[in-house]
């Protein structure tokens, strides 16, 4: 008798095992033909019920998930797919992932966060040209608003100047300034930014061109 259901033990084990990877790929197949047809919640249900199975070892389930929460316009649930993303994989298509989460941070007026992104995003891809063009787009835009003040005269330099000796930086400009130099920034690049920061909001204009938008690289995806 007990050599009858330890027998039947080991032959449920597989069967459940078997029964698993069916419902794995048959989630897998639903949540490709869901995003094709641009039902992204139906896609993101799908993936997410994937990378929640303690035996998923395919990564690119995260990136996948990513592209879905992004589509759909749902960017905190996006960040997090692309966080796990980054934080577990490797090679170009983490770029991918950064490039997604600097639009991302733009979309949230935080373009420290969104710069730092897009530039990760070309060191490990150079040849990345959305990253590239975001990112270059975001130093014009503070270069550019900069550039379009009215120049100060000489006299007014010299006061300026006399000023910025004087006034002692507070801390969170000091925190954002440091921040601004592991961009590859010059000194003066950095205080530019910060200027501009002072001045006005953060731009705008890389969310309103990108959100919304297909999701970069989810054609490149490992369905």
């Amino acid at each position: 008798m007990k050599w009858i259901i330890g027998l039947l033990l080991v032959v449920i084990a597989p069967l459940n095992k078997y029964d698993q990877i069916g419902q794995n790929n048959v989630a897998r197949k639903q949540a490709e033909q869901a995003y094709r047809a641009r039902n992204f919640a139906k896609a993101a249900a799908q993936l997410d019920f994937l990378t929640k199975k303690t035996q998923q070892t395919d990564k690119a389930l995260w990136l996948n998930l990513g592209h879905a929460y992004f589509a759909q316009g749902n960017y905190k649930q996006a960040r997090k797919a692309y966080d796990s993303y980054v934080a577990s994989e490797s090679g170009a298509p983490v770029a991918v992932a950064l490039t997604q989460l600097g639009v991302i941070a733009c979309a949230g007026r935080d373009t420290l966060q969104a710069l730092d992104a897009f530039r990760r995003a070309l060191l490990i891809e150079p040849d990345n040209e959305p990253a590239r063009y975001n990112f270059e787009l975001l130093k014009k835009q503070f270069s550019g608003r900069i550039n379009q003040k009215k120049r100060p005269t000489q006299k007014q330099k010299q006061s300026t100047q006399a000023q910025e000796q004087e006034v002692t930086k507070s801390p969170r400009q000091e925190q954002i300034l440091r921040r601004l130099r592991t961009l590859n920034m010059s000194e003066e690049q950095a205080n530019q930014l910060l200027n501009a920061m002072r001045d006005d909001d953060l731009p705008l204009e890389l969310a309103r061109r990108r959100v919304g938008a297909q999701p970069t690289g989810a054609s490149g995806n490992r369905w």
